[in-house]
C-alpha cells in the first residue's frame, strides 16, 4: 500500500477498524435479502431468520469448535463481558452464600466495573496482580478461586493493550475439575489466535477479526450455571451485523496462519527498531509470549495524548491509554498494574492485512514526532547534558520530619510534568541528594517509581506535602554515580 498525505495510516484497531471485505460483502447481501424481522412469518422474515441462524452456527463452530455453546449477541465486547460475568454471579450465588468474584488487575474495564459493583454490594471480590510483563500470578489466582464457598473467575486469554498471552489452559483445567465456573475474555484475541476449551462463558468482539463495531459475542457453554434474564429487546437482533461478523470471522480464520506470521514480524520489527534507535522508550509486555498484532510503547517526558496528536498530524493513527476504555485521559490501568511507565504511551493494534508501508511510515515518523515534543519540554536524557533546575524548586534545610533537600511542586499539573521535574532534579543535583516532587496526578504513583527503576535512582516512598496541601510528596535519592 502506498501512503499519501490524504490517506491515514491506521495502526490501532482496538476500538474499531475497517470492515474486512467479507464483512462488507455480507452487509450488502443483507441489505437485499436479510432486511426483514427474523421473528416474522413472511418469506422475507424466514430468509432473514435463515441467515441469522447460519451466522450463529458459524460463530459457534469457530469460537467453540469442541464446546457445545449457545450464542448470544451483545452491543460490543464490553457488554458481552459484563453480561457474561453478571450471569455467572447470578447463577452461582445462593441465598445462603454469594459468590466470591476473582478478577485480575489487567482485566478489561467492563470486567473491573462489574467487580467494583459486586464489591460495593458487600460481596467478596479478589483482584489478582500481575508481574512487570503482564503475566498473572496463577498460583494466587488458583488459591483465591479454590477456597471455600462458591466462586466465579474471570480469566483473560491475552491482553489487547500490551499483547501478553496468559497460560490459561492449565488454569482452566484445574478450575473446571474443581467445578469453578470461568468467564474467558477473548475480546482482544478471538480470530487472531486459537481459543482453548474448559470455560463456562466466553466473550468475544467482532472488532478483533475485522467485523463490525457493536457486535459482541457471548457464548454460554452447555451446563454452565449462567443465568441472566434476557430483556425483550434482545430479540431484536441486528441481522446484518451478526451475519457480517460471522463472515468476517470465517475469512479471518482461513487466513489466520499467514496473517499471524505477517503481524508477528511487523511488531517484532517495531520492537527491535525502537529499542535500538529511540532513547527513553519502554516497550511493554512479553516480547515472546504475546499476541501477534498488539504493542504498547511508553515514552519518557511526553504526554500520550500529545504524541497521538503529533503522529496523527504526520499521517499515522495510533491510540493511547487503556485499549478497553473510553478516551478519558486517565492513565492505563494495565500499565499501572504492571508497574511500568503509564505516561507517553502509544498503543498499536494492527489491522488485518496491515501493509509493510504502514509500519515503515510509523518507524519514519515516530522518532521525529517524539523529538519535537521533547524539545518543547527539554530534560536531560541518556545522551544529553544537564538541564537547568525547574523554576518551581524550593531549596531548604531538612526539617524534623523530612529529609529532602529540594522540593518540586507539580501539583495541578498532569503527567509527564512530575516526571520531567524529577528528571531535572536528578540531573541538576549532586549524587545522593534526596529530592521531593509534590504531585496530585494519580499517574505519578506509577510513573515516578517506574522512572527510578529505569534511571537507577532510589525511590524512597511518599509523604504528605510539606505545606499539608493536596497530593503526595514522592521522595527520591539521586543516583550515587
Amino acid at each position: 500500500m502506498s501512503m499519501s498525505k490524504d490517506v491515514q495510516c491506521l495502526l490501532d484497531t482496538s476500538r474499531g477498524g475497517p470492515l474486512s471485505p467479507a464483512a462488507m460483502h455480507s452487509l450488502t447481501l443483507c441489505g437485499s435479502a436479510g432486511w426483514s424481522d427474523p421473528s416474522g412469518a413472511s418469506s422475507q422474515s424466514r430468509r432473514a431468520s435463515d441467515l441469522l441462524s447460519a451466522a450463529h452456527d458459524s460463530l459457534a463452530s469457530r469460537l467453540a469448535p469442541i464446546t457445545p455453546a449457545t450464542v448470544l449477541i451483545r452491543p460490543g465486547g464490553g457488554h458481552a463481558l459484563a453480561d457474561g460475568l453478571a450471569g455467572l454471579l447470578a447463577g452461582v450465588s445462593t441465598p445462603e452464600a454469594t459468590a466470591t468474584l476473582v478478577v485480575t488487575a489487567i482485566d478489561h474495564s467492563a470486567t473491573l466495573r462489574v467487580a467494583r459493583w459486586w464489591r460495593s454490594q458487600g460481596h467478596p471480590t479478589i483482584t489478582v496482580g500481575v508481574d512487570a510483563l503482564g503475566h498473572i500470578d496463577a498460583a494466587a489466582l488458583l488459591e483465591a478461586a479454590l477456597g471455600s464457598g462458591p466462586t466465579v473467575v474471570c480469566l483473560q486469554l491475552a491482553n489487547g493493550e500490551v499483547g501478553t498471552l496468559q497460560d490459561v489452559e492449565p488454569i482452566l483445567e484445574q478450575l473446571s475439575t474443581a467445578g469453578v465456573p470461568t468467564l474467558l475474555d477473548a475480546t482482544a484475541s478471538a480470530g487472531r489466535i486459537s481459543i482453548p476449551g474448559g470455560w463456562s462463558v466466553l466473550a468475544a468482539d467482532a472488532v478483533s477479526w475485522g467485523g463490525p463495531r457493536g457486535t459482541g459475542v457471548l457464548m454460554v457453554a452447555a451446563g454452565s450455571p449462567w443465568r441472566l434474564s434476557e430483556p425483550a429487546i434482545a430479540n431484536e437482533q441486528p441481522v446484518a451485523l451478526i451475519v457480517a461478523a460471522a463472515s468476517a470471522l470465517e475469512a479471518a480464520e482461513a487466513e489466520r496462519a499467514v496473517e499471524s506470521d505477517r503481524a508477528w514480524g511487523q511488531i517484532a520489527r517495531i520492537r527491535d527498531h525502537v529499542q535500538r534507535h529511540v532513547a527513553d522508550v519502554v516497550v511493554a509486555g512479553d516480547p515472546d509470549r504475546r499476541l501477534p498484532h498488539a504493542l504498547t510503547l511508553s515514552a519518557l517526558y511526553v504526554g500520550g495524548e500529545s504524541l497521538v496528536r503529533t503522529l496523527d498530524e504526520r499521517g499515522v493513527s495510533v491510540g493511547s491509554g487503556s485499549a478497553c476504555a473510553s478516551d478519558s485521559g486517565e492513565p492505563s490501568h494495565v500499565l499501572a498494574a504492571m508497574g511500568v511507565l503509564t505516561g507517553g504511551n502509544v498503543r498499536l493494534c494492527l489491522p488485518l492485512g496491515c501493509p509493510d508501508d504502514a509500519i515503515e511510515l510509523f518507524l519514519t515518523q515516530f522518532p521525529p514526532a517524539l523529538a519535537a515534543l521533547r524539545q518543547a519540554e527539554p530534560v536531560a536524557t541518556v545522551g544529553g547534558g544537564v538541564a537547568p533546575p525547574h523554576p518551581t524548586v524550593q531549596d531548604g534545610a531538612m526539617d524534623d520530619w523530612a529529609e529532602p533537600q529540594a522540593w518540586y511542586d507539580e501539583r495541578g499539573n498532569r503527567c509527564p510534568a512530575p516526571v520531567i521535574a524529577l528528571a531535572r532534579a536528578v540531573f541538576a543535583r549532586p549524587p545522593g541528594t534526596v529530592v521531593a516532587v509534590m504531585a496530585s496526578d494519580p499517574a505519578a504513583e506509577t510513573d515516578i517509581p517506574a522512572w527510578c527503576r529505569l534511571r537507577g535512582a532510589e525511590y524512597l516512598g511518599t509523604r504528605p506535602p510539606r505545606d499539608g496541601g493536596e497530593g503526595l510528596a514522592y521522595l527520591v535519592r539521586t543516583p550515587l554515580e
